[in-house]
């Protein structure tokens, strides 16, 4: 799988767990410390942390690994480095105050297939199924 294919169903799985203003940016060609930027804002600390597992679950279904991780446990704003790929998740007014799309603004921005199929799919269906499959207590 590319880099690009990877930042775009990072978006994905961002954009199915309810993640908003979710943006790749291709910085391929102005730096080579990094492919991608996906960027994205939570509505909450518990929403940026949601989000992180989700991308981190997903990725790792497909031995996707990322290098490293900051910024969890405050959940303002997480990084995930995937070395190529790098995931911003931001609550709104970090994302606003630290603006990396007005940084990197000259830059290309890539769009987000809708049709990327995504892990979270199974792992949502599971998850209704054992809410749906309680046993009754006699």
């Amino acid at each position: 799988m590319s880099s690009r294919e990877v930042a775009q169903l990072i978006g994905n799985i961002l954009i199915a767990k309810k993640a908003t203003d979710v943006e790749i940016l291709d910085l391929s060609e102005v730096t080579d410390l990094v492919e991608y930027f996906v960027i994205c804002t939570a509505l909450s600390e518990t929403h940026s942390k949601a989000l992180l597992a989700s991308v981190r679950e997903n990725l790792n279904a497909l031995k996707i690994i990322p290098w490293h991780i900051e910024g969890e446990s405050f959940a303002h704003w997480i990084l995930i480095d995937y070395v190529d790929v790098v995931v911003h998740i931001f609550l709104p007014e970090t994302r606003s105050y630290y603006s990396l799309e007005m940084l990197w603004g000259d830059v290309p921005h890539v769009e987000i297939p809708q049709q990327i199929e995504l892990e979270t799919t199974s792992i949502e269906a599971t998850d209704k199924k054992s809410k749906r499959a309680k046993p009754s207590s006699q």
